[in-house]
């Protein structure tokens, strides 16, 4: 079964403001700049990588089976073995508010990567908002979803 993962309007707003900023500072390096600096091209050209990568690894949606959990995304879907889950809960927002991301985004195209929660420890976030919260303890790992129906996403999971 798919489940959707929409953006909420934090993220949205972010993302906007992201693109909006790199569109601005991009005009005024190449059509204002004196001499058209190097090192600010460099820079652009690295800020726009970044934005294209996050954009390519964003989640989009999620996908369960009887067999495994798939997290989509533009570049990449990742699986993860329904033998391997040994828990699935849903954390209130209080729960996960005081999450702090270590490396990966953090509302930009979502908020995904590795965050750590005193409550929970480690996680991997493919997430797209900031509610919906729906944790997946493996035998390695915690991985943390954000679908848009999270009490059916839970049911499908729990099922064999």
């Amino acid at each position: 079964m798919k489940f959707s993962a929409s953006l909420d309007k934090l993220t949205i707003i972010i993302t906007a403001f992201v693109l909006a900023t790199v569109a601005c500072i991009s005009v005024w390096v190449f059509y204002f700049l004196p001499g058209k600096s190097f090192y600010g091209q460099i820079s652009l050209y690295a800020g726009a990588a970044v934005l294209l990568v996050s954009f390519l690894l964003y989640p989009t949606s999620y996908f369960a089976d009887e067999n495994f959990l798939k997290v989509n995304s533009v570049l990449f879907s990742r699986s993860i073995c329904k033998t391997d889950i040994i828990e699935v809960i849903q954390p209130t927002i209080e729960q996960m508010k005081n999450s702090v991301r270590i490396a990966g985004s953090g509302g930009f195209f979502g908020y995904f990567g590795l965050f750590y929660n005193v409550t929970y420890k480690w996680m991997i976030w493919f997430a797209t908002q900031r509610k919906n919260y729906v944790l997946v303890k493996t035998t390695k790992r915690k991985f943390v979803f954000t679908p848009d129906q999270p009490e059916e996403f839970l049911k499908a999971l729990q099922r064999s």
